[in-house]
């Protein structure tokens, strides 16, 4: 049982404490009640998204997104900390909230393409990351 997030490329996000996975193709119920099982959840609003919710756990805020297609599942999450370093968000076994930001890009600079972004951010630890179901082509 994980005592972290964990992204997982071309899946989705493991939960912490046995609360489940969020894979990318969920449906916004079955999405929403995956992370009920951890967090209190909050409808959004997200411009471009067909569906969006929130939720905030040990310091991580998650934002959970679907496709505004006509399937309208889940496509986007999105993880930021407001405060530096919260609890373990996780890709490859390296904690991307917990270590300065430029070790987590020298890291991981051959994920190009797998559908994470690293958000930069002004401070010297991470604040946001990003994972798509659909990765984008290198250069775009």
């Amino acid at each position: 049982m994980p005592l972290h997030f964990e992204l997982r490329p071309g899946e989705g996000l493991v939960l912490p404490r046995g609360a489940g996975v969020l894979r990318f193709g969920m449906g916004e119920r079955e999405a929403q009640w995956t992370v009920a099982t951890l967090a209190d959840v909050r409808e959004t609003w997200v411009c471009g998204a067909g569906w969006s919710f929130g939720a905030a756990y040990e310091g991580i805020e998650l934002l959970v997104c679907g496709a505004a297609d006509e399937r309208r599942r889940l496509d986007w999450i999105n993880l930021a900390q407001p405060d530096a370093p919260a609890f373990p968000v996780v890709w490859r076994d390296i904690d991307l909230f917990g270590h300065e930001q430029g070790q987590v890009e020298r890291a991981l600079a051959d994920v190009e393409g797998a559908g994470l972004r690293l958000e930069r951010s002004p401070a010297v630890y991470l604040r946001s990351v990003s994972l798509r179901a659909r990765p984008s082509a290198p250069g775009s």
